[in-house]
Order: structure tokens, then sequence, then C-alpha cells
């Protein structure tokens, strides 16, 4: 059976779509003292379907995380951003909130619930245009 899940399996194997390589682990820092920091050294990874970018860039004090998207300097589709560890945050959540040493890492991720709908939905329209001919 064809199903989302098989669909999906088959599109990752297929473009050989892989998770945020390398991010810079940071940890997290004492809240209190990453809260005085007057910059933060944001260390970014960008997943991609093909290949991954990277970028570091410097915020300011009471940078968000969503700053940290901005920074990055293109728009994108990957709807999660996680830490160094992993866990998705919340992009109204302040830098200093996930910093150690006034540096901080984030990853941008695709949201592999919200990839595989998408790729459902291009097949079913392109099924639909080939039953048109």
């Amino acid at each position: 059976t064809m199903n989302l899940s098989n669909i999906w399996g088959n599109f990752k194997s297929i473009i050989g779509f892989g998770g945020v390589p390398d991010m810079k682990k940071v940890g997290h820092g004492i809240p209190d003292k990453e809260r005085k920091c007057e910059s933060f050294q944001v260390f970014l990874a960008c997943q991609g379907y093909l290949n991954n970018e990277k970028k570091k860039v410097t915020l300011g004090a009471n940078a968000k995380v969503k700053d940290a998207r901005k920074a990055f300097g293109k728009p994108m589709r990957q709807d999660n951003v996680v830490d160094s560890d992993g866990y998705v945050v919340s992009e109204e959540d302040y830098v200093w909130q996930h910093s150690k040493d006034c540096t901080a890492s984030f990853g941008f991720k695709y949201n592999i619930q919200n990839e595989a709908e998408r790729g459902f939905n291009a097949v079913k329209e392109i099924k639909k245009d080939f039953e048109k001919v």
C-alpha cells in the first residue's frame, strides 16, 4: 500500500534528506550571566535537501531566536528551529536562553510531517495532470 509514510520514506531515500550536520555544541550557561551579554556569537546551520548551509553571525543583547532566522539572510521553508542539543525551541525565546559564554547555536530544520504532506499533495497534483491527458 502507498501511504504518506511510504511516500516520505521513498522521497527521503531518493534525495538524501538528512539532519543538520555538525552543529556547534554550546550547552546552556547560567541565565543571570547570559542575560548580561552585550552581544552573541551565533552559529547557524540550515538543513537543505541536497546540502546544508552554515553561517556565523553576531546578534545583539536583546536578540530573539527569530532574529537568528532573519540574520541567515535568505527566506527559508524550514519550520523548526533547534538548539545545539537538537531540541525544538520557540522563535520568541531570547538567544541568551540558549547560550553559554555569550555563544549560541541554532539549526533550521524541516518539519518531516509538513514536508511529507507537501510531497504527497504534489504527487496528487501530478497524478491529476496525467489523468487529464
